[in-house]
């Protein structure tokens, strides 16, 4: 970590402006791992949260977007004026916490879901309203409305079209399986979608080049199914989603290939990081 020069804030070390006071940071080769999400409740609470934000920012551009584009989304984050408003809900957080402290409900796991939950929630509005014009995909606005909702408010099959946006991305799916060609649906069914007799099946999207409904994924209440040409059918709870980035012009999911097309698997990333948060008191074995 590298501290400005002007104020002592600690900052990221590809950080081109300072947090707190905007002065002007020079260039560091060296780089710092990405912290995990964790409070110290011993220490200083504003401090942390300041730089878990830029943290957390850091890990979205490496993860999501194009490398190297932290420092100008960093910086639009100091032009823009969202800094002020992320200032006034870190500190709200932060007041949140010594509250709990000072009551002995301080339970950490729960702050740092609160914590990674806030941080979540104010990048998603950084970046879809105030940066559309260096995102390389335009993130629906939508996704912002389920910004408070937990699990047993959201609607997950609304939520999941409003993410994806599929009707404008050329891809055939069908919400409604008695729309569904049975043919397909069987296809679908011999090749990659396995549910268990009480799993809700959500959406099935069709990407085989031939129509046949043999390649694709599919969502169900409880997580995603999806096969690639040449590759494996696989499934992943929602509860149990971990590893989400993007790689080239596909992405990766636990390991795994999943491959659209760049608009769908930018609005998909951010789905199935949604869905983790939602369902990650769930966990299974």
């Amino acid at each position: 970590m590298k501290r400005c020069s002007r104020c002592n804030t600690g900052l990221p070390p590809e950080a081109r402006f300072c947090w707190q006071c905007g002065a002007p940071q020079p260039e560091l080769v060296a780089r710092e791992p990405i912290a995990d999400c964790v409070v110290d409740l011993e220490a200083d609470l504003l401090p942390q949260l300041n730089q878990l934000f830029l943290l957390a920012l850091k890990d979205r551009m490496e993860r999501e977007h194009l490398p190297g584009m932290f420092p100008i989304y960093s910086e639009r984050l100091y032009l823009s004026g969202f800094r002020d408003e992320v200032s006034e809900r870190l500190q709200e957080l932060a007041q949140l916490i010594a509250e709990m402290k000072e009551q002995g409900e301080a339970n950490s796991d729960e702050i740092n879901m609160l914590t990674e939950d806030l941080l979540e929630e104010l990048l998603d509005k950084f970046i879809v309203v105030y940066c559309k014009d260096l995102n390389e995909t335009i993130y629906p606005e939508a996704i912002l409305r389920y910004k408070h909702a937990s699990r047993g408010q959201v609607p997950l099959g609304r939520l999941i079209l409003d993410y994806l946006e599929l009707a404008e991305s050329g891809i055939e799916f069908y919400t409604d399986l008695l729309r569904m060609p049975i043919e397909k649906l069987q296809m679908a069914g011999k090749t990659f979608l396995f549910p268990a007799p009480d799993e809700k099946i959500l959406l099935v999207a069709d990407q085989s080049v031939l129509g046949t409904g043999k390649e694709g994924f599919a969502f169900t209440d409880v997580g995603l199914y999806w096969k690639a040409p040449m590759e494996k059918p696989r499934f992943v709870r929602f509860a149990n989603l971990r590893e989400l980035k993007r790689v080239s012009a596909w992405m990766v999911v636990n390991g795994f290939f999943f491959n659209v097309n760049p608009a769908v698997n930018a609005n998909m990333l951010r789905l199935l990081n949604r869905l983790r948060r939602l369902y990650r008191d769930t966990e299974m074995p």
